[in-house]
C-alpha cells in the first residue's frame, strides 16, 4: 500500500507485486496543470506532477478519501475506466473527550463566539483552494434570509476576508 499518491512514482518498485494507493487530492496535479484558482507551480515542480499524473495512471486500484477526490481521480487519471476508484474516509483518531460547559463557554467567549442563534463553521487552512471567499459571499446571500453567525477555525482571516465581510454587510 502506497499511502500518499505523491509516491506514485515508486510503482515500478512493485514490479508485478499486489498494490494500492491512496489519493488525498489532486490540487498540486491541477496546479500544475494550469488551474487557475490553486496556486503557481515552478518548473520542476509541473515536472514532478506530470510524473505523478503518470503514475497514477499504471494503478489497479486508487482509494480516496474523499467523495471529490474520486470525482477528480475518475476525470483526470481514470480516463480509460480500468482503475478501480473507490473511498475510505481518514479515520479519526485523536482521543476526543467531551470537555465541561464551562470549558466550551470560556473557548467562544474567548474567540467572541454567541451562541444567541445557528452558526455556520468552516475549519480549514487560509489556503485559496479552501474558497474562503466564496463561503463569505455564500453566508452573505444566505444569512439575510436565515440570521446565523460565521465562525471559522483555522488561521485568522486575511485582511481581504475581513474587507469582504465588511463589504457585504
Amino acid at each position: 500500500h502506497i499511502c500518499d499518491h505523491s509516491n506514485a512514482m515508486y510503482i515500478w518498485l512493485l514490479d508485478g507485486k499486489p498494490h494500492i494507493i491512496t489519493c488525498h487530492d489532486l490540487g498540486a496535479i491541477m496546479a500544475a496543470m494550469g488551474k487557475k484558482d490553486l496556486w503557481s507551480v515552478k518548473p520542476t515542480g509541473k515536472i514532478l506532477q506530470k510524473a505523478i499524473h503518470k503514475s497514477l495512471t499504471m494503478f489497479k486500484k486508487i482509494i480516496c478519501v474523499s467523495e471529490y477526490t474520486k470525482t477528480e481521480v475518475e476525470r483526470l487519471i481514470n480516463k480509460k475506466g480500468k482503475i478501480e476508484v473507490s473511498v475510505i474516509f481518514n479515520g479519526k483518531n485523536y482521543n476526543y473527550k467531551k470537555i465541561s460547559n464551562k470549558k466550551a463557554n470560556d473557548i467562544l467567549k474567548k474567540n467572541n463566539i454567541k451562541l444567541d442563534k445557528p452558526f455556520l463553521l468552516s475549519v480549514g487552512s487560509a489556503h485559496p483552494r479552501k474558497n474562503r471567499k466564496t463561503i463569505i459571499r455564500v453566508y452573505q446571500k444566505i444569512n439575510k434570509k436565515l440570521k446565523f453567525n460565521l465562525v471559522f477555525v483555522g488561521e485568522t482571516l486575511s485582511k481581504d476576508d475581513i474587507n469582504l465581510l465588511r463589504s457585504l454587510d
